[in-house]
């Protein structure tokens, strides 16, 4: 009975080594390996990596106001200990550096890309 493809990606995304995953699946290391080397796989792989990562990546970005707002609330709040209420604030100025800097970043991308394909 032939493994899926499917199958050994579910395997791959939900289990922590590929030894377990080749369990999973019920192959051997050697013939999971053999078809994890199989260039249609090792697209679909990547792909639903992508996707995964994705779907994380949004559930984060849905918390973020949420995140900031309990933070702000800590270092508002007069009854935390000062060492708390210092963390909160520097978190958010951490985190509002690494965001200013990610955009910076997103938009020079975004304008080389533009020279690129202008030139093109």
């Amino acid at each position: 009975m032939k493994v899926s493809d499917e199958a050994i990606i579910a395997a791959v995304l939900s289990n922590s080594t590929n030894r377990d995953a080749a369990r999973a699946c019920g192959l051997s290391e050697k013939q999971f390996y053999t078809r994890l080397s199989q260039p249609e796989l090792k697209a679909k792989l990547a792909t639903a990596r992508t996707q995964l990562l994705e779907g994380a990546a949004s559930v984060i970005q849905a918390r973020v106001g949420e995140a900031v707002e309990t933070m702000a609330n800590i270092m508002h709040d007069k009854e935390a200990p000062p060492q708390t209420r210092l963390n909160a604030a520097d978190g958010i100025i951490r985190n509002a550096l690494k965001m200013n800097e990610t955009v910076d970043i997103q938009g020079q991308i975004a304008e080389l890309n533009r020279a690129v394909f202008q030139n093109e």
